[in-house]
């Protein structure tokens, strides 16, 4: 029986996560990240924006959390529950944090996992934790293992994996409401602020308590220190109730709540709502061997499970082939999910790549535009902080000089991160112990008595998967099962080209309409051109051209083609290919719908987001898609992996939700029927 709610018409904004025409800014306001922290003798640390000291006292740290995990309600948990979420408003020094995992064996034993979310206003600096933790010797090895992750301080959702992935911390640094409101998940214990409300009010205010009951489930536990009459009231309005606190003078007081129901409040819009999760000993295939496939079986393996991959070549093909990538960051003056997923994606394969262990092939890249645009875009990263400081600069043309060892006039924005990378060495890292079975073309699908069974074009078995995720690329649409998700053809000529003496001295990549990358074996990559089709093209259609060359040639920089040979152009290398990406510029990311049953159940969409829905769409069972990454797959596959992984287990999402679902693959079948009035 299939069950049904009302929504109203401006419920969560709902138009939001379908990219309109006119993106809508999301958030172009200034960000105050500043902790004002200042450090006193004997290691205290004082906050002046909170005018109150960090509890840096561990006794009273290890006092509250004994009496939490030695209550028997979360001993029941843990006897339960292989896998834990838990959530923190205010993260602080990381004391309580940083405790859990020193006493990880104690608190949850060796074979459990836990995702740990921590919303802070004002994070301290990787540099301030430094200075902080000589307080704490005996948590030295904890700290270490966390600052050496801590990511630099912008906003947005961050997450890093420590306890050689045991462990996910998701941190979180925005305006404390506007953090908790863009988690997605459910959560088995809260650790309240250790500020009290008048040091902190945005941490204990009635809005901040009704996210954590939108957060919670049934028998979902609150530990807390503050004792005030006003966090009893509030807990009993969002359906806790105190099931303990310390009861001797020697123990730090302490509080523990229980919820007594499930939250029934979602922020999802039902034709989103994501199906329940996969069982955890599914056999789960992946089909395509590139860089999305690749890096969804290494986000599978990071939680303890298994993929078998199919490819239909002998060896991987597409962009992985290519002698180098490029991970460059894209700056824009205005906030939308476009931006901030692209903003969230730079740091996330920038982490990636420092975890693998891989070698950058060159660092530093140079963007060449008109200062007027360079100055607003350096304003707006200052202003929304959705880079760290020192992510881009503006430099002159005698800086540029520097950086590059190239003669370039104008101005530029300096990317010191960025660079480049070889393809094939970081896909081998991510490949690693995952099963590739190669040189296999998928021609049909079916999903028969339970289970996705791949054919080949002679109708022989080639597979049979619990999960199906394709990650195919232009293939993606080729099935029945996919054919309504919207792909367009991005055509692209890479040139190849051999270095002279006067090149050859390039020391960071250029961006301009063209890009000229680092000569690495004596060999620049120069490109590339970019014809946006109406539809995929045959990638046996792509195929070099002297025309691409000269207009990869024409496209750099005037100082950069004085350093080439034009004459030799006609002799030029390279690759041409055909990308597969979305009307919107966005990837398709997430569970796969019936789309014939989704146009059936959401018709009344035509006539506006209210009325009678269903409560979740109808899926296709098991089916994922990951797809329509563009140009840009290097540097958005990682993030968009863990996204798609977290729907599929049914773990919290790695970013904010806005951002998730603006990725989902039913966007276009909503637009459809909105577009239809």
């Amino acid at each position: 029986m299939r069950h049904f709610i009302s929504m109203r018409a401006n419920t969560q904004k709902a138009q939001r996560f379908f990219r309109p025409k006119s993106s809508e800014a999301v958030s172009d306001l200034p960000v105050d990240l500043d902790p004002e922290v200042l450090f006193h003798e004997g290691g205290k640390v004082f906050s002046k924006k909170r005018n109150a000291f960090y509890i840096a006292n561990l006794n009273v740290i290890n006092s509250q959390q004994n009496c939490f995990f030695n209550h028997k309600l979360f001993e029941e948990k843990k006897k339960a529950n292989d896998i834990f979420t838990f959530g923190e408003i205010g993260f602080g020094l990381g004391l309580n944090f940083v405790n859990i995992l020193k006493n990880w064996s104690a608190v949850l034993g060796t074979t459990k996992r836990l995702h740990y979310f921590a919303i802070e206003s004002f994070p301290l600096s990787k540099e301030n934790l430094k200075l902080a933790v000589q307080k704490f010797p005996g948590l030295a090895n904890e700290f270490q293992e966390l600052i050496d992750k801590y990511p630099p301080i912008h906003t947005g959702f961050h997450r890093i994996w420590l306890k050689s992935g045991a462990v996910a911390l998701t941190l979180i640094f925005e305006p404390t409401l506007r953090g908790i409101s863009q988690i997605e998940g459910a959560f088995d214990a809260w650790f309240l602020s250790q500020f009290s409300n008048v040091s902190a009010p945005d941490h204990w205010s009635p809005e901040i308590f009704s996210e954590i009951s939108r957060l919670s489930r049934k028998n979902t536990l609150i530990c807390s220190g503050n004792m005030e009459g006003y966090v009893d009231g509030e807990l009993k309005r969002i359906g806790y109730e105190v099931v303990g606190a310390s009861s001797y003078p020697s123990s730090a007081e302490v509080k523990i709540g229980r919820s007594c129901m499930d939250a029934e409040i979602t922020l999802i819009p039902p034709w989103f709502v994501p199906p329940p999760p996969i069982e955890p000993k599914s056999r789960i295939g992946i089909l395509g061997g590139g860089i999305a496939g690749a890096s969804i079986a290494r986000a599978l393996h990071r939680r303890g499970l298994h993929a078998e991959i199919i490819d239909g070549h002998s060896s991987i093909k597409g962009a992985s082939t290519l002698p180098v990538a490029l991970i460059s960051p894209t700056l824009t003056e205005k906030a939308n999910e476009l931006s901030n997923f692209y903003d969230r994606s730079y740091r996330s394969i920038l982490a990636s790549i420092e975890e693998s262990g891989v070698e950058w092939l060159s660092r530093g890249v140079l963007k060449i535009k008109p200062k007027q645009i360079i100055t607003r875009q350096i304003d707006s990263l200052n202003r929304r902080k959705n880079l760290w400081d020192g992510a881009a600069i503006n430099v002159t043309a005698a800086e540029i000089r520097s950086k590059t060892n190239i003669e370039c006039s104008g101005h530029g924005l300096w990317f010191k991160d960025a660079g480049t990378l070889s393809p094939v060495e970081y896909l081998s890292k991510l490949m690693h112990g995952h099963q590739l079975i190669k040189d296999r073309k998928v021609a049909h699908i079916e999903f028969l008595n339970g289970e996705w069974i791949l054919f080949s074009e002679g109708k022989r078995e080639i597979s049979r998967l619990d999960v199906l995720i394709i990650a195919a690329a232009s293939g993606s649409n080729e099935f029945t099962c996919t054919r309504h998700i919207p792909l367009i053809g991005i055509g692209g000529q890479l040139s190849l080209v051999n270095a002279t003496s006067e090149s050859s001295s390039l020391r960071a990549t250029i961006l301009g309409q063209s890009y000229i990358t680092p000569a690495c074996g004596n060999i620049h990559a120069i490109g590339s051109t970019h014809i946006r089709g109406s539809k995929i093209c045959n990638k046996n259609d792509s195929h070099l051209t002297t025309e691409g060359h000269l207009e990869n040639y024409k496209n750099l920089e005037p100082t950069i083609q004085t350093l080439l040979v034009k004459d030799d152009i006609c002799n030029w290398n390279g690759y041409a290919g055909v990308r597969a990406a979305t009307p919107d510029r966005l990837p398709c990311v997430g569970p796969v719908v019936d789309p014939k049953v989704f146009r059936e159940d959401f018709d009344r969409l035509r006539h506006g987001p209210q009325g009678r829905f269903p409560e979740a769409p109808t899926y296709q069972p098991k089916l994922f898609v990951a797809t329509g990454l563009g140009s840009r797959g290097f540097l958005t596959a990682e993030l968009s992996s863990d996204i798609l992984v977290s729907q599929m287990l049914g773990e919290p999402w790695p970013v904010e939700r806005s951002i998730a679902l603006s990725l989902s693959p039913s966007r276009f079948l909503y637009r459809e029927l909105r577009s239809h009035k």
